[in-house]
C-alpha cells in the first residue's frame, strides 16, 4: 500500500513539472532552466544523501555509464522544455503516459527482455491513443500538425526510455539516491559547458515570484523529490 502511494506521489510530483515548466519557458531558455533546476536540486539531493549517511561510492567501470547517463539526461529535459514552448502541459501529460510501454519495447529491443501477447496489446492501444491525442482525433492529419511539441514530448518518452536502460544495473547495485546523485552531477557538468557557449545566466537573475516558485518546485520536487 505504501509503495503504490508513493508511486501515486511521484506520479503526481511529475505530472506538474510540466505545468512549473511551462510557467519558465516565458522567461527562460530550455539550458537555462535546466541550470538552474539543477543548481537548486543538486544540493538539496546532496543533503538528503548526508541526512541518510549514504556514500556514493561506485567501482570505476560503472562511471561511464553514470556519465551518459547524465548526458542522456540533459538532452532529455532539453527535449521536453523545447516542447513546452509549443505545446500544453496537458498534452505532455498525456503523452509521457505511454513511457512505460516505450520502456517496454527498448528494454525488449536492447536487453532482449520477452513481451508477453498482454504486453503488445498494451503497446498497440498506448500508441494508437497518443496518435489520436496529437492528432486531435484526425490520424489523417498526422502529417500537417501545427506544432512539433507534441511529437517532442513523443521523443523524449524514448530518451527516458534509454536512460532507464543504461543506468538500470547501477540503480540496482547501489542506493537509486546515489545513482541519481552522481548522474544529476554528471548533467550538471555537461549543462555548464552547455550554459558557457549558448546560454544567458543573467535571465535567471530576473525571474518573476511566479518563476521563481515554479523553479523551486521543479528543482525540490520534481528533481529529487520525485526521483
Amino acid at each position: 500500500m505504501i509503495a503504490h502511494l508513493l508511486l501515486l506521489s511521484a506520479v503526481i510530483i511529475w505530472g506538474w513539472t510540466f505545468v512549473g515548466t511551462k510557467i519558465l519557458v516565458a522567461e527562460l531558455g530550455p539550458i537555462e532552466i535546466f541550470a538552474a533546476r539543477l543548481a537548486i536540486g543538486v544540493p538539496f539531493l546532496g543533503i538528503l544523501l548526508l541526512a541518510r549517511g549514504v556514500r556514493p561510492r561506485f567501482e570505476r567501470a560503472g562511471l561511464g555509464r553514470l556519465g551518459l547517463g547524465g548526458i542522456i539526461l540533459t538532452v532529455h529535459f532539453l527535449i521536453q522544455a523545447v516542447a513546452l514552448t509549443t505545446t500544453s502541459a496537458s498534452n505532455s501529460g498525456w503523452i509521457i503516459a505511454v513511457t512505460p510501454l516505450v520502456l517496454a519495447v527498448v528494454s525488449f529491443l536492447v536487453l532482449r527482455e520477452r513481451l508477453g501477447w498482454q504486453a503488445v496489446a498494451g503497446i498497440a492501444v498506448a500508441l494508437l491513443g497518443v496518435l489520436l491525442l496529437v492528432s486531435r482525433g484526425r490520424l489523417r492529419d498526422l502529417g500537417a500538425l501545427q506544432t512539433i511539441g507534441d511529437w517532442l514530448m513523443l521523443a523524449s518518452t524514448l530518451t527516458w526510455a534509454i536512460f532507464t536502460v543504461v543506468t538500470r544495473d547501477a540503480a540496482r547495485r547501489h542506493n537509486p539516491l546515489a545513482v541519481t546523485f552522481a548522474v544529476m552531477l554528471s548533467a550538471a557538468a555537461v549543462t555548464v559547458v552547455l550554459l558557457a557557449l549558448a546560454g544567458e545566466p543573467n535571465r535567471i537573475w530576473s525571474l518573476s515570484r511566479r518563476g521563481v516558485v515554479a523553479l523551486v518546485y521543479l528543482g525540490i520536487a520534481g528533481l529529487a523529490l520525485g526521483n
